[in-house]
């Protein structure tokens, strides 16, 4: 931690204990963590949205989705029995409107 030692460790408490007392040091260390821990937390949510700015996502498009259209099924035999029919052009000669007058 911060490249001390053990014996670094040891030596800081005590002269903490000494300097801030028995009744006085677990307050003191409790405000510490609390501050080490709400540094972590910023460090975090900096990085996080430093990570989120340099790499942007495209916008997210919803897919296309076709159309449902249901199957028209006949509503009787009789019509599903019909056959519509077509005329062909005729060969004749004669102009639209125009009748044989036979």
């Amino acid at each position: 931690m911060f490249g001390l030692g053990i014996w670094e460790v040891v030596v800081v408490l005590a002269v903490a204990l000494i300097v801030l007392g028995p009744r006085k040091l677990p307050e003191v260390a409790r405000q510490l963590a609390q501050m080490v821990r709400e540094f972590r937390r910023a460090t975090n949510e900096l990085r996080y949205s430093l990570d989120e700015a340099a790499s942007p996502r495209p916008p997210v498009v919803p897919p296309v989705v076709p159309p449902v259209v249901p199957p028209v099924e006949p509503t009787s035999e009789r019509e599903s029995s019909k056959t519509t029919l077509v005329p062909s052009p005729s060969t004749d000669e004669t102009k639209p409107g125009e009748h044989d007058a036979s």
